[in-house]
């Protein structure tokens, strides 16, 4: 799924979003991609490195809904992202 934010200037692909664990209907699943992939394309690009995988975990909280779930996921995926100096 590629996803460009309206008004940044770059793109976010996510090939594949592995969600285990977690009580959602398919189409709040594909919501999920589209809201994390939308949130990523947001972050300024400035300090994130490329990557070919990231792998997070996200605790889901009782009542917790999609846009809730998708900010915490994000929020993992932008440090997981940061460049913490040289590679």
């Amino acid at each position: 799924m590629n996803r460009r934010a309206p008004g940044a200037g770059g793109q976010v692909s996510i090939d594949r979003l592995t969600v285990r664990g977690v009580d959602l209907s398919e189409a709040d699943a594909r919501r999920l991609g589209v809201l994390v992939a939308q949130a990523l394309g947001r972050l300024p690009a400035a300090g994130l490195r490329s990557s070919a995988s990231a792998s997070v975990d996200v605790d889901q909280e009782p009542g917790q809904g999609v846009e809730q779930l998708a900010r915490a996921v994000v929020a993992r995926l932008e440090a997981a992202l940061r460049e913490e100096g040289p590679r």
